[in-house]
C-alpha cells in the first residue's frame, strides 16, 4: 500500500511537471496541429512575392488594435496590429485557393514557411485557458459557443510583425489552365536575410498564455491576469541565434510606445528640413577644414566653408541640400556612384534607391566618416570632387572630426519621397508627361529617361520629364479643380518645386477601387484619373479627371499599375475609409505613417543585409 501511494504521488508531481513544462515542448512536424505544444512550423499564404517578403518580412502598425477577438472575427470597422498564421499547412493553401480568384484577383500566391516567435498568440490555446478558467456558468456557456470561431483555424497570431530571418522559404502556387486548380510549382528559400533553409537556427516559441480573448459581439472577455488582458514581446534571448552577420542586432520591444501610438504629423519639407541644417565640415589629404558643396551638373566637391550649402541627415541615412533644377529649387539627395571612382552627384530624393542611404563610421579617437551601405567610404579627388573609395584607410577619406560631427548625430525626419514606377495602364503603356504639358502614355522603351515620383509630404505626383533623376521637373495637375466646373477635364503639367505646401489641385492620393481589386489615382475633390480610350478618338491615351459616377465608365482605362509602396499607401488610405473616417487628410496621414514604418523596416534590414564588419581589413574579414 506504501508503495502504491508513493507510486501516485511520484506519478503526480511528474503529471505537474509535464503539464507547468508543457509550452518548452516544440514539434518536429511542421504539419502539427495539437495546440498544446509549440508547432515547429506556421505558415501564411500571400499574392506578395518573396522578394519583398524574404527582406521586409509582414508588419502592422502599432496604431492598430490588439483586441484579439476583434482580430478573429475580421470586424471591417478596425484596423488589427495581428498578423494571421495558421499551424495547418493545408488550411493555409484552400484559404488562398478560395482567395486567389475572387478578393486578391491573382493566378499565383506563395504559402510562406514560418518560425513562430514569442509575438505570436496561439488563439486556441487563449480560448483554452479562458474557458478553464471561468467559474461563471453564464459566461462559461457563452464562451462555449464562441469554440468553433477561436478553434477552427488552428491560428497562430502575430502581434505586429514577423521578421524575416524567422520567414524559411516560399511555395509558388500558379492557376493550371488544363486542371482548373492552383498546383504546385516551386520552393524558393529565403536567402536573402538568412543563409540557408536551416541556417541560422531559429528555435519556434509562443507568447506566454496570458493573453485576453478579446471582445465578441460587443462583450470583452478580459484576462485578470499577469498581462492585464495586453502583451508585449521582447525579442527572444536566443536571437543572436536569428542574425545573419550582424552582432549588434538592438533590442526590440513589440509593446506601442507612446510616440508610435500619436501619428507623427505630416509636415511639409520646407518647414522641418531648415530646423537641423549645417554645414558640412570636413577635412582631407591632412589638411584644415573645407565643407561640402553643391556644384554644376549635380556633383558635390569640396570647398571653403564660407560659401558652403547647408545639409541635412535624416533618421533613413539620407543626406539631403538644396539646389536649382534650372527652372525651380528643389531638396535633392546624395547618391553613391554605381562603379569605383564614379564620382557622388546629387538626385532627386527616392527612397527606393538604398544608393541614398549612408550612415556614420568611427575611423579612430578624434574622427568619422560618411560611408555607403556596402561600406564604401566618402573620398576627394585631387581636384576636390568627392568619390567613393573601398579602402577606409586611404588618405584621400574625408575626416569628420566628432565635434563638428554632432549635427549629423542630430538627424532630422526623413523625406518621404519615392519613385512610383511603371506607373502602367493595361500593364503595358507608362504615364509621362508631354512637351505639351498633358498626361499621355507610352511604352516603356520609349521612356527610358522619364521618372515618376511621390513625395508623401505634400502629394504631389511628378517627373522628372526626361531628365532622368537630376533637371527640371515637372507636377501633374487638375486642370478640373485649377479651373472648376464641367464634369471632367485633362490632366496636365508644368514646372514646380515641392519643397513646400501644393494647392489643391496638385495633390494626388492613391487607393483601392470599390472592388478592392485595382489602384486608382484621384484628385483632393476625389476625381479619379481615366486614360481615353475611344477607339480611333484623336484624344485616345490622353488622361483626365472626372468623378467616379461620370457616364464614360466604359471607355476609358482607369486602373492603375503602381509598386509596392504606393500599393502599401493605397491599401492603408482605403482601409481606413471603412472605419467611417471621410476626412482625406487624416487617411492621408495613416498611409504617411504606414510608409514610414515600412521605409524605416526597409533601411535597417537593407543595413543589416548588406553591410559586413566595418573597418576591418579585408584579409581578415570572414
Amino acid at each position: 500500500m506504501f508503495l502504491i501511494k508513493n507510486f501516485l504521488k511520484i506519478t503526480f508531481i511528474i503529471f505537474l511537471f509535464l503539464g507547468f513544462y508543457r509550452r518548452e515542448i516544440y514539434s518536429m512536424d511542421p504539419g502539427i496541429e495539437n495546440n498544446n505544444i509549440i508547432p515547429n512550423r506556421v505558415y501564411r499564404t500571400s499574392p506578395s512575392a518573396p522578394k519583398e517578403k524574404f527582406l521586409l518580412g509582414f508588419s502592422r502598425s502599432t496604431n492598430y488594435h490588439t483586441d484579439l477577438g476583434l482580430h478573429i472575427t475580421g470586424d471591417p470597422g478596425q484596423f488589427s496590429g495581428f498578423i494571421s498564421t495558421t499551424s495547418n499547412r493545408q488550411y493555409a493553401v484552400s484559404f488562398a485557393q478560395a482567395y486567389a480568384m475572387g478578393w486578391w484577383n491573382v493566378r499565383e500566391f506563395y504559402l510562406y514557411e514560418i518560425v513562430p516567435q514569442n509575438n505570436f498568440v496561439s488563439v486556441t490555446d487563449t480560448y483554452e485557458r479562458a474557458l478553464r478558467e471561468t467559474d461563471n456558468p453564464i459566461i462559461r456557456q457563452q464562451l462555449e459557443n464562441l469554440r468553433h470561431i477561436y478553434t477552427w483555424e488552428n491560428e497562430y497570431a502575430a502581434l505586429y510583425e514577423i521578421h524575416p530571418e524567422t520567414i524559411i522559404s516560399a511555395t509558388r502556387y500558379e492557376f493550371d489552365m488544363n486542371s482548373r486548380r492552383f498546383v504546385e510549382r516551386e520552393e524558393i528559400v529565403n536567402t536573402v536575410t538568412r543563409e540557408s533553409r536551416t541556417e541560422p537556427h531559429v528555435i519556434p516559441m509562443l507568447h506566454p498564455d496570458t493573453y485576453s480573448i478579446g471582445t465578441y459581439r460587443n462583450v470583452y472577455y478580459s484576462y485578470n491576469g499577469t498581462s492585464a488582458g495586453f502583451a508585449c514581446a521582447e525579442v527572444p534571448s536566443n536571437a543572436h541565434a536569428m542574425k545573419k552577420r550582424n552582432d549588434n542586432l538592438p533590442e526590440n520591444n513589440l509593446c506601442p510606445k507612446e510616440s508610435l501610438r500619436a501619428l507623427e504629423v505630416v509636415e511639409n519639407p520646407n518647414y522641418f528640413l531648415p530646423k537641423t541644417q549645417f554645414k558640412f565640415k570636413l577635412s582631407v589629404f591632412n589638411k584644415g577644414k573645407y565643407c561640402l558643396n553643391p556644384a554644376s551638373q549635380y556633383y558635390v566637391y569640396i570647398d571653403f566653408c564660407e560659401v558652403a550649402a547647408h545639409w541635412n541627415f535624416t533618421e533613413f541615412g539620407q543626406i539631403i541640400t538644396e539646389v536649382d533644377d534650372g527652372h525651380k529649387k528643389q531638396y535633392y539627395c546624395l547618391v553613391a556612384g554605381k562603379l569605383q571612382k564614379d564620382y557622388i552627384k546629387l538626385e532627386i530624393c527616392d527612397l527606393n534607391d538604398y544608393k541614398q542611404f549612408w550612415k556614420l563610421v568611427d575611423l579612430d579617437k578624434d574622427n568619422l566618416t560618411i560611408a555607403s551601405l556596402d561600406n564604401r567610404y566618402i573620398a576627394s579627388s585631387y581636384n576636390y570632387y568627392i568619390y567613393l573609395a573601398n579602402n577606409y584607410k586611404s588618405g584621400s577619406v574625408i575626416k569628420i572630426h566628432r565635434s563638428d560631427a554632432l549635427m549629423l548625430q542630430n538627424k532630422t525626419k526623413a523625406l518621404v519621397q519615392f519613385s512610383v514606377d511603371p506607373l502602367m495602364v493595361e500593364n503595358k503603356y507608362v504615364l509621362y508627361p508631354t512637351s505639351k504639358g498633358y498626361m499621355f502614355v507610352d511604352s516603356p522603351s520609349s521612356l527610358n529617361k522619364y521618372v515618376n515620383f511621390y513625395n508623401a509630404h505634400n502629394n504631389s505626383l511628378f517627373s522628372s520629364y526626361g531628365h532622368e533623376r537630376n533637371g527640371p521637373q515637372v507636377c501633374y495637375f487638375s486642370s478640373l479643380l485649377k479651373s472648376g466646373g464641367g464634369a471632367w477635364g485633362w490632366i496636365n503639367s508644368d514646372y514646380c518645386s515641392n519643397q513646400g505646401s501644393m494647392t489643391h489641385e496638385y495633390r494626388w492620393f492613391f487607393k483601392l477601387n470599390s472592388n478592392n481589386t485595382d489602384y486608382n489615382i484621384f484628385d483632393f475633390a476625389g476625381n479619379i484619373l481615366r486614360v481615353d480610350n475611344i477607339s480611333g478618338s484623336t484624344n485616345r491615351y490622353f488622361a483626365y479627371t472626372a468623378y467616379f459616377s461620370w457616364a464614360d465608365k466604359n471607355k476609358n482605362i482607369e486602373a492603375v499599375t503602381l509598386n509596392f509602396p504606393a500599393t502599401h499607401y493605397a491599401r492603408t488610405f482605403s482601409l481606413t475609409s471603412t472605419i467611417q473616417v471621410q476626412n482625406k487628410l487624416y487617411r492621408n496621414q495613416m498611409s504617411y505613417n504606414a510608409l514610414k514604418e515600412v521605409y524605416s523596416k526597409l533601411y535597417f534590414n537593407l543595413k543589416q543585409k548588406i553591410q559586413t564588419k566595418m573597418l576591418v581589413p579585408k584579409e581578415k574579414q570572414e
